[in-house]
């Protein structure tokens, strides 16, 4: 008989990679994503939840005797398979992308402005669950590379979440769901 297995809900267990829907904000509620990024890779997305904490420290020797949390930030990392420039324009957070049959053009540099997004990430697990993750405005972190290889060519985006008042419908957001909000649907 084995040692230490634990109490298993395979219902709790899932695989497979996410559907990550985009949208542009535009005045001061965005919209509700609908749009996907398209193909991505094997290694999917990744959502990182941060939380740096300032440790008061008493007495002799030191020791912690109370925390609070000082920043807070939710980053959303995913690698993309398509030459879509609309997604490059997003990935940078700004430029120009155009669409004129046959031609499609992307431009960018000099505008300081940057783009806000809303951005939102379904899963279906394999019970049909399906965990959203709602980013309500985020921008990109830096930018992307074209890389021109013997592979797939593989566009990696990273994104930001930015405090937001308001979700997508334009309601009030709690306190603590500032940045996002993550549910799951049975």
């Amino acid at each position: 008989m084995p040692f230490n297995i634990p109490t298993v809900n395979t219902a709790n267990i899932s695989f497979g990679p996410a559907i990550l829907k985009v949208s542009e904000w535009v005045g001061a509620v965005g919209d509700t994503p609908t749009g996907d990024i398209g193909s991505i890779t094997e290694d999917g997305a990744t959502v990182e939840m941060v939380a740096d904490k300032r440790y008061v420290a008493q007495g002799n020797p030191r020791l912690n005797i109370f925390a609070f949390t000082q920043v807070q930030s939710v980053t959303l990392s995913i690698t993309g398979i398509e030459w879509n420039f609309r997604n490059f324009k997003r990935a940078i957070g700004s430029g120009v992308s155009d669409i004129v049959s046959p031609t499609h053009t992307f431009g960018f540099g000099g505008d300081p402005a940057v783009i806000e997004l809303g951005l939102k990430l379904e899963h279906t697990m394999p019970n049909t669950n399906v965990i959203t993750i709602d980013i309500w405005k985020a921008v990109s972190e830096s930018g992307t590379s074209l890389p021109f290889g013997q592979d797939e060519h593989q566009f990696e985006y990273k994104f930001t979440a930015l405090y937001s008042l308001k979700d997508w419908g334009g309601s009030d957001l709690l306190a603590n769901q500032y940045l996002m909000k993550m549910s799951r649907t049975t």
